[in-house]
């Protein structure tokens, strides 16, 4: 084809999605040529109503799949963590790029303070960062000393709840816009800190621009876990077109994967923007990983161990959640599995859960389906 129509939204960050979709297209064929084609959502022009208000996640998503329905353009690009459940009829994501990092960070004023850790063993844990031992302590302290709440910026239920299980004292405040508004926001005094996910912030490399300005510390997956799809880019087509025979070149297939499997558990947990879900699947590391279950409340934290598709009890406790998945990643010093395995954490409001299965597609949409299923009845194991 003589040319490919890429639609993106307008803001800084999708811009640079697109573009390296653009940079993707021309490292297979440097003879296809390539333009972006902005377009506004409903979202981008409901910047200051709350997410919760304003719909699913398809308001960033629908007016790109009318454009290439109608064939205004010829793809779509989106941060996979914003497309609505259900993708409109005769449209598919044709290519993810390979994935960036899946945590979350909280940015605060240069040499601000950070909310003291629920329980002190996780304090370096849930910052992924073991120098900053002084600044928990003194933040301990103003806390101790009757300190105000501190105030977190973010919109999204899922890291308003995960917010309040991790630190003590902390208000969550809605925020909209996107990132250099955020950031604006926060330089100004609304919030003592706003949290974003580090892939954006990577790809417009905001860290180091920014970093004489604000403090950045990223937050460990495991306490704090990611969106479904979080740090992956999509691009949609239409089903059959010539664009998405090209997309599937450049598509990373360890990314489809996880992609694959993230988006079954959302759909069978029917979540959207209005719930506090959340789902992250990889592949095992080299090195040891722990397998735990838990949910709030009086409920048994559980510390297990997958066989193939069997699951066996390896230590039981009644120790709160939080409290359970740090005992997890340290019991997990203990535990190695297969190497060609994956993990899939699903979340949903209070519950949470963790399985390991083989790494192909199939076995991954069991273990989402499954998981679901645990999460949403808030039933312990059959």
């Amino acid at each position: 084809m003589s040319g490919i129509r890429i639609g993106t939204r307008g803001s800084k960050l999708a811009l640079r999605q697109a573009a390296l979709v653009q940079t993707a297209i021309a490292e297979i064929d440097s003879s296809i040529r390539t333009e972006l084609v902005v377009l506004q959502t409903r979202g981008d022009r409901f910047q200051d109503t709350p997410m919760s208000m304003v719909g699913d996640k398809g308001i960033f998503a629908s007016e790109l799949e009318k454009a290439l329905l109608s064939g205004h353009i010829d793809l779509a690009v989106h941060s996979a963590k914003d497309l609505p459940i259900r993708l409109a009829t005769g449209l598919f994501i044709a290519a993810v790029l390979p994935r960036a990092d899946v945590r979350d960070v909280l940015v605060v004023p240069k040499g601000g303070r950070i909310p003291f850790p629920s329980f002190w063993e996780a304090g370096a844990g849930i910052y992924a960062n073991a120098q900053i031992e002084e600044r928990i302590a003194h933040s301990r302290m103003e806390a101790q000393a009757g300190g105000s709440q501190f105030r977190i910026g973010t919109g999204s239920r899922r890291r308003q709840m995960l917010a309040r299980r991790v630190w003590e004292d902390v208000i969550c405040e809605e925020i909209r816009g996107n990132v250099d508004t955020r950031l604006k926001k926060l330089q100004a005094g609304h919030y003592d800190g706003i949290l974003l996910a580090k892939a954006g912030l990577d790809r417009m490399g905001i860290d180091a621009e920014k970093e004489e300005a604000f403090d950045f510390y990223p937050l460990s997956p495991e306490l704090f876990l990611p969106a479904a799809c979080q740090g992956i880019i999509a691009v949609e087509a239409v089903q059959g077109s010539v664009a998405a025979a090209i997309c599937k070149e450049i598509s990373d297939a360890e990314t489809e994967l996880s992609y694959l499997v993230e988006r079954e558990a959302l759909a069978q947990l029917s979540a959207d923007c209005s719930e506090a879900a959340a789902a992250w699947c990889r592949r095992t590391a080299s090195g040891p990983e722990a397998y735990t279950a838990y949910s709030r409340g009086q409920e048994p934290a559980m510390v297990r161990k997958l066989e193939s598709s069997q699951v066996q009890r390896l230590e039981t406790s009644s120790v709160g959640s939080l409290e359970a998945a740090y005992a997890a990643t340290l019991y997990g010093s203990q535990m190695k599995y297969p190497e060609d395995s994956m993990l899939l954490d699903v979340m949903y409001a209070e519950n949470k859960v963790r399985l390991i299965g083989a790494a192909e597609a199939a076995e991954g949409g069991r273990m989402a389906r499954r998981a679901a299923k645990m999460v949403k009845k808030q039933t312990d194991w059959p």
